[in-house]
C-alpha cells in the first residue's frame, strides 16, 4: 500500500516518531532514579527537557503561519487581534488572582495536550477514510479516557512531587468534597473516613470503568482486522502511547523527571515533526513563494538542525527573560557570581523590579508582575488558541490535505 495512504511520512519515520518518542522518555527513568524524586528539575535537565521540547515547540508557529506572509495575510483577525484578546485576557485574569491565571493556563494547557493527541489520530483516521460513527466516539472517549483517567487521579492524591506549572494550580477535589462535611461540624475521623471513601471511589472504581475502555477499544481494533481486515497502524501506535505516557508519567511515578519526560516528550516530538513535514512539504513546492529566504532556508529538508536551533533559540530567550523578571531562579545565582558580589544584580534587579527576590504569592500582586507575566505566556497561550485552528479540514487551512498528503 502507497504509504502517503497509511503515514503521515513512511512506515520507518512514523514508527520511530513514536515509538522512539515513548524509548527517549523511558530513558529518563534511569535518569531519575539517580535523583531524589522530591527534587525538583536542575538547571540542565530543565532546559533538556522543558526548554528543550515544551518551551521551543510553541515557536513552530512561526513556521506554521508568522513567517509565511501569504498565511498571515489570510487571517489577520485569527493571527494579529487574537494576541490583542488574548493579553487582556490574561491581564485581567491574573490581576484577579494570580493563582486563578496559573489554574486556568494550567487547565487549558491539559486541554490543548489531550486535544493534541486526539488530533494525531484524527490524522491517521483520514488518511485511511475511516467514518465508522462508532470509532469515531470510540476513539474520542478512549483518547479523553486515558488521558482524563490519569489527571483525574493526580486531583485525587495531591499534592504530588510535580506540578503542571506551580504547586497549588490543580484543585485539591479530595478537600474541596470535604470542605461542606466540614462546616456541618461532624468528628474528624467521619471526615477521614468520608476523604478515604471518597478517593477510593474515584481512583479505584473508575479505574476499572478506565480498563474497560481500554479493552473496549483493543476488543474493536481486533474484530475490523479479524473480521474485515482493517487496521490502522498509525492510530493505533499514538493511542498505545497515549495510555502508556500518561499512565508511567502520572500515576505509576511520583517524580518531577519523569513525569515531564513522559508527558512532554510525547506531546512536543510529534508536533516538531508535524510541523517539519508540513513546512518542507510547502517549502519544496514550487506554486509557494510565500515565506521569503529564511523561512526557505530554515525548511529546507537538510537544515534541519538549524530548524530546531531557531526554535530552541528563541524558547532559550525566553525562559532567560522568564527568570530575569520573574522566577529568579537560575539568573540570579550565575550573575551574582559572575560579578563576585550580589550587590550590582541586586540593585540592577532593583531598579527594574522593585524587588531583588522571585515571584511568590505573597507578592504575586506587584504591578510589573501584572504586566509581564501575562505578556511572557502569550506565545504559549497564542500557540494552545492557534493550533485548534490550524488543522482543521473544515475549508479554512486551504492547503492543508495537499501538505498533509491528503489529496485524494
Amino acid at each position: 500500500m502507497n504509504p502517503k495512504k497509511v503515514w503521515l511520512q513512511s512506515k520507518r519515520f512514523d514508527i520511530t516518531l513514536w515509538i522512539g518518542t515513548l524509548a527517549f522518555s523511558g530513558a529518563f527513568i534511569f535518569l531519575a532514579g539517580q535523583v531524589d524524586a522530591a527534587n525538583h528539575l536542575s538547571l540542565w535537565l530543565f532546559i533538556a527537557l522543558v526548554v528543550a521540547f515544551d518551551v521551543s515547540h510553541v515557536y513552530t508557529t512561526l513556521y506554521r503561519v508568522y513567517m509565511d506572509k501569504t498565511e498571515r495575510k489570510r487571517r489577520p483577525r485569527v493571527y494579529y487581534v487574537s494576541i490583542v484578546i488574548l493579553y487582556l485576557i490574561s491581564v485581567l485574569t491574573y490581576a484577579i488572582s494570580p493563582m486563578l491565571f496559573f489554574s486556568l493556563l494550567a487547565y487549558y494547557a491539559v486541554y490543548h495536550f489531550i486535544k493534541q493527541h486526539y488530533g494525531f489520530i484524527a490524522l491517521y483516521k483520514h488518511k485511511l477514510k475511516e467514518r465508522s460513527t462508532l470509532d469515531y466516539y470510540l476513539d474520542r472517549w478512549t483518547v479523553f479516557v486515558g488521558t482524563g483517567y490519569p489527571i483525574l487521579w493526580w486531583h485525587m492524591h495531591l499534592p504530588r512531587n510535580f506540578s503542571w506549572f506551580m504547586d497549588g494550580d490543580f484543585v485539591d477535589l479530595i478537600s474541596w468534597i470535604s470542605k461542606p462535611i466540614e462546616l456541618i461540624g461532624v468528628s474528624q475521623s467521619t471526615v477521614e473516613t468520608i476523604k478515604e471513601i471518597t478517593q477510593f471511589i474515584f481512583s479505584e472504581v473508575f479505574f476499572v470503568l478506565y480498563i474497560l475502555v481500554i479493552v473496549i477499544y483493543i476488543t474493536r481494533q481486533v474484530f475490523l482486522y479479524s473480521k474485515r481486515g482493517f487496521f490502522n497502524p498509525g492510530k493505533n501506535l499514538v493511542m498505545a502511547g497515549v495510555w502508556i505516557s500518561w499512565y508511567i508519567g502520572i500515576i505509576h511515578y511520583n517524580n518531577d523527571i519523569i513525569w515531564n519526560a513522559f508527558i512532554i516528550l510525547y506531546h512536543a516530538i510529534p508536533y516538531f515533526a508535524l510541523i517539519w513535514l508540513y513546512s518542507t512539504r510547502k517549502s519544496m513546492d514550487q506554486r509557494e513563494e510565500s515565506g521569503g529566504r529564511i523561512l526557505r532556508f530554515l525548511t529546507t529538508p537538510r537544515n534541519w538542525l538549524f530548524f530546531y536551533l531557531f526554535l530552541f533559540a528563541l524558547g532559550f530567550v525566553e525562559e532567560v527573560f522568564w527568570d530575569f523578571f520573574v522566577w529568579k531562579q537560575y539568573l540570579s545565582p550565575f550573575l551574582t557570581g559572575l560579578f563576585h558580589s550580589g550587590a550590582f544584580w541586586n540593585s540592577f534587579s532593583d531598579s527594574l523590579l522593585g524587588s531583588s527576590k522571585g515571584w511568590s504569592l505573597s507578592i504575586a500582586d506587584r504591578w510589573h508582575f501584572i504586566l509581564w507575566v501575562p505578556l511572557l505566556t502569550v506565545p504559549q497561550i497564542l500557540h494552545y488558541y492557534l493550533d485548534g485552528e490550524l488543522w482543521r479540514f473544515d475549508g479554512r487551512n486551504p492547503d492543508l490535505r495537499r501538505y498533509l498528503h491528503m489529496e485524494d
